[in-house]
């Protein structure tokens, strides 16, 4: 057991590459968005039962935020979003040392007729 802790100590936690299998087409993986679909109704923002995704609108922009370290995958938001904004695909997500690598956004310009 000391052994494998000295090993992990001196190498860092290393992830493999995933195996050569691919996942089957019901596999539950990254979200996929298409921010110039979204209509600003917020439904997947609060349909997440793990508040994995926020919302963040300002005059010029907007911005949804995807929270992989909370996301459990489940397709809520995809069944929630009546735009189809949102889709679930099969690809799946690699980890990461940092929090910010696992947390990714979706920006779009917001026109004067959105106003």
């Amino acid at each position: 057991m000391i052994n494998i802790w000295r090993k992990i100590l001196k190498t860092g936690t290393v992830t493999k590459e995933y195996h050569a299998l691919l996942p089957s087409q019901n596999f539950r993986g990254k979200l996929s968005v298409t921010i110039d679909q979204c209509n600003e109704c917020e439904t997947c923002v609060e349909a997440c039962p793990v508040g994995a995704i926020s919302l963040k609108m300002t005059k010029k922009d907007r911005t949804l935020t995807i929270d992989y370290t909370k996301c459990f995958y489940c397709g809520v938001c995809v069944d929630a979003c009546p735009t189809g904004a949102i889709k679930q695909t099969n690809a799946q997500k690699n980890s990461s040392k940092k929090r910010k690598d696992l947390i990714e956004s979706f920006k779009t310009t917001r026109t004067k007729e959105e106003d």
